[in-house]
């Protein structure tokens, strides 16, 4: 996953898919590397 903070500082992080889910319907991260 890779995304954003509200403050612009950019993260990377590996998460489980229910995790990333949340994230990308939240618009917070987008899927770098689905498996």
């Amino acid at each position: 996953m890779r995304g954003q903070t509200d403050k612009g500082r950019r993260w990377y992080k590996e998460t489980d898919l229910e995790t990333a889910t949340v994230l990308v319907w939240e618009f917070a991260a987008v899927v770098v590397n689905p498996i």
